[in-house]
C-alpha cells in the first residue's frame, strides 16, 4: 500500500467518524425527526446536484410506489433508526451497526433470491460479522 493510499484510507476514517460524532450533535440538537428531515434534504439536494453537473435528467417515470418503497425502507428506515438510536448507544456503536448495514443487504438479497451467495460470499460474511462483533 502507498503512502496516498494511507493517507486516503486515514482521510475516510476520520470522516466516517467525524459524521457520527455530528449526527450526535444534530440530534441534540434538532431532535431526531429534525436530523433525519436535515440529513434527507441534504442527500436529496446532492443528487440533484451530482445529476446537474453531470447533466443526466433523474427519470421518474416508474411513478412514485417503487421510489417510495425504496425511500422508505433503505433511506428513512436507516436515517431514522441511527438518528433514534445514537444518542442512546453511542456513536461508535453506532458506526458499528451502519457498517454492518451491507452484511445484511446481503444476506436479504440471498433469502430473497435476488442474488446467490458463493463460498467466498459466505467467507466474507462471516468474517464481517466476526470482525463487527470483536
Amino acid at each position: 500500500m502507498r503512502g496516498a493510499d494511507v493517507a486516503r484510507y486515514g482521510t475516510l476514517a476520520t470522516v466516517w467518524g467525524v459524521s457520527f460524532a455530528v449526527l450526535a450533535r444534530a440530534e441534540r440538537t434538532f431532535g431526531w425527526v429534525g436530523a433525519v428531515a436535515f440529513r434527507a434534504l441534504i442527500a436529496g439536494a446532492v443528487v440533484a446536484l451530482v445529476a446537474l453537473l453531470g447533466r443526466r435528467r433523474l427519470d421518474f417515470t416508474a411513478g412514485w410506489w417503487p421510489f417510495a418503497v425504496i425511500g422508505a425502507t433503505t433511506v428513512a428506515g436507516q436515517l431514522i433508526g441511527v438518528s433514534y438510536a445514537t444518542p442512546r448507544i453511542g456513536s461508535a456503536m453506532a458506526a458499528i451497526f451502519v457498517a454492518t448495514i451491507p452484511l445484511f443487504s446481503m444476506v436479504i438479497g440471498h433469502l430473497w433470491g435476488l442474488e446467490r451467495m458463493t463460498v467466498r460470499g459466505w467467507a466474507g460474511l462471516l468474517l464481517g460479522i466476526a470482525a463487527s462483533s470483536c
